[in-house]
């Protein structure tokens, strides 16, 4: 058996005090799982859903996807004056979950600032097809993702 990965990391510099505490107080999953104040487990999701996007966080499309319960599929972590985004102690990472957070900061605290992350996709075993990467680019207005098994298909359509 194989076991596919996503890993990335990037850093956001520079914070403020008001940065770092908005990045601190993002919602936490664990306050809405086996609360006994929702329904079931749909209840919980949406009520968490409702948190992230009240504090900034675009959650529509991870509710929509049902990935909304591994919210944030990375680490964020706070080093010194420096936002580290990665998937340090994960397997795998969800890029779409990188950009909502980074939009939502983007929006709050540095309107002009772009951030760009690119990803590595690979397996533990030499399987065809199975390595590759991509790239999210990220600003107030938009999210744009690219892959290299795109970018490798038009380049072949542009040679023929």
């Amino acid at each position: 058996m194989s076991d596919n990965y996503l890993s990335f990391s990037e850093m956001i510099e520079d914070l403020t005090d008001d940065e770092k505490k908005w990045i601190e107080s993002i919602p936490d999953r664990g306050d809405f799982e086996d609360n006994d104040e929702y329904e079931d487990e749909d209840a919980a999701m949406k009520a968490y859903a409702k948190a992230l996007n009240d504090h900034g966080i675009c959650a529509n499309e991870m509710l929509a996807d049902g990935n909304i319960d591994v919210f944030p599929m990375c680490s964020l972590e706070i080093q010194e004056e420096n936002l580290w985004i990665s998937t340090q102690g994960e397997e795998h990472g969800y890029p779409s979950h990188v950009a909502a957070v980074v939009q939502g900061f983007i929006k709050k605290f540095r309107p002009d600032y772009t951030f760009k992350l690119t990803w590595c996709e690979y397996c533990n075993k030499l399987r065809i097809g199975e390595f590759g990467g991509g790239w999210l680019l990220v600003d107030k207005d938009r999210i744009v993702y690219g892959n290299t098994w795109a970018a490798v298909d038009e380049e072949a359509k542009a040679q023929s």
